[in-house]
């Protein structure tokens, strides 16, 4: 009975929706951090922490505590019921996690810890994480009537950090400035000796000009200027470089990104789906595309008008009907190298509304008149997606929604798109 009871429990507890917000919840991981011994600051501009996140949680890490990261990710998914859907790893050193679950209101909601060891880049190392955890300072703050506590690096490791990390990226906004203005202005000659490890003395003092007085316009327009120094100066190691080669290389063998097709006939609500799906996966993603049908080699694919009757203009001779199927089988294999696989690299969610099966499932709509054997055999070499999803509708409903067809073509095209999906 006991043991009926802890399940029950547990049951109640996975299915009970999260009502933290993701300030709590960065305080939550923070103090769990704490627990499992992981060495952490929050690194970038803290100031409204935990009250007010505006996109990652962005956490540097002791390099020794690597291997506890996941399995730490994992045991506060499970005491928060969130789910872990994504690892990034988008720097040689550096991690990107995406935590989900949906909350009271139904709506999905997504927690992002951006968590890197030391900052590399390029094969070089600006800056190592030991340092920035040297002196680091514990902020007592207050979120949604809770007292939250986080570690922060020390003033001159905040200000180098956030300097270099825009100087490497060539954008420096006002809300950037102000922060590097307040953290230069707590220690003053700490900072400009972590700046004469990074330049020579004219570059140092216009950056200590511009954060004394917080007027950054002379910093804004040499920021080309000063990446290229700051590269320039900083040692290249050649085992970096290929680390970040394999990295890269490991992406490309093993992309991040997902490519999901809907099929279905006419009239079965393939467009709301991919709205629906593409609205709650989005935030999971680093980025989202869409096409209809084809890559079409890469070029942009404008809104059409839909073809009011597909079905009823004459199909094509057997001739012009093999360049279609050429074109086709070029488009979705040079055009899909082209168009949709660096996209998956980039950890994009790739949404086809309809592909390349549609042609042997339903010809007439394409106005193929060669052969399906052929076509079948064509598809049998193009690159598959990762996910197939039917929206299996009765024909009758369909041509309720939609009379282009007879009931009893839709029903046979219902029965090929399910035994397609099945095999």
């Amino acid at each position: 009975m006991q043991k009926d009871r802890v399940l029950e429990k547990d049951r109640m507890r996975q299915a009970a929706p999260i009502v933290l917000s993701d300030g709590v919840l960065a305080s939550n991981l923070f103090r769990l951090f704490e627990k499992e011994g992981i060495g952490y600051v929050l690194v970038g501009d803290s100031r409204e922490y935990p009250a007010k996140i505006l996109s990652d949680v962005d956490v540097v890490i002791e390099p020794e505590c690597v291997s506890k990261l996941v399995p730490c990710l994992m045991k506060f998914c499970d005491l928060y019921n969130l789910k872990l859907i994504q690892i990034l790893q988008h720097e040689q050193s550096a991690w990107f996690f995406v935590c989900s679950w949906t909350g009271k209101d139904g709506k999905h909601h997504v927690f992002y810890p951006d968590v890197c060891t030391d900052y590399v880049r390029w094969g070089r190392r600006f800056l190592g994480a030991r340092c920035l955890l040297s002196g680091r300072i514990r902020k007592q703050v207050e979120a949604d009537g809770q007292q939250c506590s986080f570690f922060v690096p020390a003033p001159e490791q905040a200000f180098i950090y956030y300097l270099l990390k825009k100087i490497d990226k060539g954008f420096l906004a006002p809300s950037h400035q102000s922060y590097l203005s307040g953290e230069w202005k707590k220690a003053q000659k700490e900072s400009k000796k972590q700046l004469r490890k990074f330049w020579k003395e004219p570059e140092v003092e216009m950056l200590c000009d511009a954060a004394e007085s917080n007027s950054w316009n002379e910093v804004c327009d040499a920021l080309p200027r000063l990446r290229v120094a700051l590269r320039e100066n900083l040692p290249f190691s050649f085992k970096s470089f290929a680390l970040d080669v394999q990295r890269k290389i490991l992406r490309i063998m093993k992309p991040t990104g997902v490519h999901v097709v809907l099929l279905g006939p006419d009239g079965s609500g393939k467009s709301t789906i991919l709205e629906c799906i593409e609205g709650t996966l989005a935030s999971a993603f680093r980025r989202t595309k869409r096409y209809h049908l084809r890559p079409f080699f890469g070029s942009p694919q404008h809104a059409r008008e839909p073809e009011p009757n597909p079905h009823g203009k004459p199909v094509r001779g057997f001739l012009p009907s093999l360049i279609k199927l050429g074109v086709w089988w070029i488009d979705y294999t040079i055009g899909y190298f082209i168009s949709v696989f660096p996209f998956l690299v980039r950890s994009t969610l790739v949404l086809f509304d309809r592909y390349y099966f549609d042609l042997a499932i339903d010809p007439r709509r394409y106005r193929y008149g060669g052969p399906l054997w052929l076509a079948k055999l064509c598809g049998k070499f193009i690159p598959r997606p990762d996910l197939v999803i039917l929206l299996d509708v009765p024909a009758e409903e369909l041509y309720s929604r939609k009379a282009e067809v007879s009931v009893e073509e839709s029903h046979r095209q219902r029965l090929a798109y399910r035994e397609f999906v099945g095999t």
